[in-house]
């Protein structure tokens, strides 16, 4: 896009539902989950200058969302992206690890 700021981009990724099943709702839940996943990594840095919008949903539609991003967060790994893994406790994990085993 020309004069976008966003000029910095060289790679996305999206994700859609075969069946349809994501409501307005579940868009809504993922964006802000998806959002405070990417920010727990230490490797890249979130400029995205929202956190979404923070929905409730019942304990069905939560768990199928929950899921959904399991999903995303598995593909995206596959793809060599670790956009979503926790890297600051990987990080305390392999330092207990190492205190532990000396």
């Amino acid at each position: 896009m020309t004069g976008d700021k966003s000029d910095w981009w060289d790679q996305t990724v999206v994700f859609s539902s075969s069946n349809n099943f994501l409501t307005k709702a579940h868009v809504k839940y993922l964006e802000n989950k998806l959002i405070e996943l990417a920010r727990r990594t230490i490797k890249f840095k979130c400029t995205n200058l929202n956190d979404g919008v923070k929905t409730k949903l019942n304990e069905a539609l939560q768990n199928d969302a929950d899921n959904f991003i399991e999903y995303v967060q598995n593909f995206v790994a596959i793809l060599g992206f670790d956009i979503f893994v926790d890297t600051s406790k990987a990080i305390v994990n392999q330092i207990s690890d190492n205190v532990l085993n000396e």
